[in-house]
């Protein structure tokens, strides 16, 4: 068999090396997507270290104190809604940075099975090729032979 160059190869690297890349950028963004999670988490669990000092019957509040701490929850409040948000953009990007790479491998996975036809085709006319000359080689071996049997093609 003859090795033949896949004409498109620097296509199939290229998209291989964008797959890499997008493998990547969704890392990344599953990264921040989580730590937003984990920044949600935190606020929440202050939150409700906060209301359950609120509740506690042996603490005694001031006025003040209420003030300071209803102010603070408020605050926390404000923090995980803006936090929320982060989230819903982080999960946004995590969706199109899949998508894109979604794409990637399926292109990469189309030219492959370009290359795999492609390289069946070159197998399938090498062994035409192959039994062409093998059809020759008999039929000079025939010929040969009809020939010094005396029925030669005269």
């Amino acid at each position: 068999m003859t090795s033949r160059t896949f004409r498109f190869e620097p296509l199939l690297q290229w998209a291989g090396q964008r797959e890499e890349q997008q493998t990547l950028h969704l890392s990344a963004a599953s990264a921040a997507e989580r730590e937003v999670l984990a920044a949600i988490a935190a606020l929440e669990a202050e939150r409700e270290r906060q209301w359950i000092a609120f509740a506690d019957p042996a603490g005694a509040f001031d006025a003040e104190q209420y003030r300071t701490a209803v102010a603070y929850v408020e605050r926390l409040t404000q923090r995980i809604e803006e936090q929320r948000a982060a989230l819903a953009e982080a999960q946004t990007r995590v969706v199109e940075v899949r998508d894109v790479l979604l794409e990637t491998v399926k292109e990469r996975r189309s030219l492959e099975h370009l290359k795999d036809r492609d390289a069946a085709t070159a197998a399938l006319e090498e062994g035409r090729r192959e039994d062409g000359a093998q059809d020759d080689l008999n039929m000079s071996r025939h010929i040969r032979r009809g020939a010094r049997d005396g029925r030669g093609a005269a």
